[in-house]
């Protein structure tokens, strides 16, 4: 009872009425808005305490060290690579040229470096054909893979030399070139060439696998190649055996090849030391020239014309069928 007399008598006294009424009446003093424009925009976008333009400024040394600062993401070293690069030099200074070129936005970082703008870089070089890879190994390696042009024929047409690239690109006289004469694939034709002439890209590919698959059907090397460029797709392989054969090739060459290589078991080492040529040029046949019959007189080789479809034997000439 007495208890519950001295809560009354607390609560109605004037010291806590007096604090109850502050209580009442308090506001919190409301924050004294900035008078510039600046301040304003600095306010609304969220930095008007020095704890946000605090972390703001954290956030920004960080990026500026990721981006302009040299830390582990810069690019320590670089490969480039392609089978047995002739002006690898070259290819490496273009690189390295490329990764220093901008300032603003360092290639050199592999976090911002441009694999478009590089690969364009490398296909302005004379000597590349083509940027097969530009792979980015992280945090700081670059790995870069091309075809490099280089000097793959000599042709001679009407006494004058030139060298062609592997892509057909015509390099000019043969006094420009840097790569002997013997290592060349030696091509001829009876046709004159401009010095804008450039090769087919499917003619010098063909080749390419003559190179490797005659040896090993007609167990001899090829001397040289009779081409005509500007007129038909005949192609003649002059054999160090001493005999030639033909190829059409706009045909299918693998097939062509597999045929030449049951012909040229069929034939007995006598008829191979007495072979003139073979052209290849008839769809699943072949037609054999022997030395001293009659199709040897002819100084050019023309395509021969059959009124049958059957095997065809004489002193000069067989036909083979496959």
């Amino acid at each position: 009872m007495l208890e519950n007399r001295n809560k009354r008598i607390k609560y109605r006294g004037l010291r806590f009425k007096r604090q109850l009424e502050r209580a009442r009446l308090f506001k919190r003093p409301a924050r004294q808005l900035p008078e510039t424009g600046w301040g304003n925009f600095v306010e609304k976008i969220g930095l008007g305490s020095k704890k946000n333009r605090l972390l703001l400024g954290i956030l920004l040394g960080g990026l500026i060290y990721l981006i302009w600062v040299p830390n582990f993401l810069y690019v320590k070293s670089f490969e480039v690579s392609g089978g047995n690069l002739k002006h690898e030099p070259e290819h490496r200074e273009n690189v390295a040229a490329f990764l220093n070129s901008s300032r603003l936005w360092p290639q050199k970082n592999l976090a911002l470096l441009s694999s478009g703008r590089l690969k364009r870089k490398l296909l302005a070089e004379p000597w590349v054909i083509s940027v097969k890879k530009v792979q980015k190994i992280w945090p700081n390696r670059l790995k870069i893979e091309l075809e490099e042009r280089r000097e793959y024929a000599l042709l001679e047409s009407q006494g004058k030399k030139y060298i062609f690239s592997n892509d057909g690109r015509n390099l000019n006289s043969l006094e420009a070139s840097s790569t002997p004469a013997e290592i060349l694939i030696n091509l001829k034709t009876p046709e004159e060439i401009k010095p804008e002439q450039e090769l087919s890209a499917e003619l010098l590919s063909f080749i390419g696998l003559l190179q490797n698959k005659i040896p090993e059907i007609c167990r001899s090397t090829v001397s040289s190649y009779t081409i005509h460029p500007l007129t038909n797709p005949d192609l003649e392989a002059e054999t160090a055996a001493g005999y030639k054969v033909i190829f059409d090739t706009s045909y299918d060459n693998e097939e062509n090849l597999a045929n030449l290589s049951v012909l040229m078991d069929k034939l007995s080492p006598a008829e191979k030391n007495r072979l003139y040529y073979v052209d290849m040029r008839i769809k699943n046949k072949a037609f054999v020239c022997f030395k001293g019959t009659s199709c040897t007189q002819n100084q050019e080789i023309k395509m021969p014309v059959f009124g049958s479809s059957q095997n065809v034997t004489s002193s000069s000439s067989t036909l083979i069928s496959q």
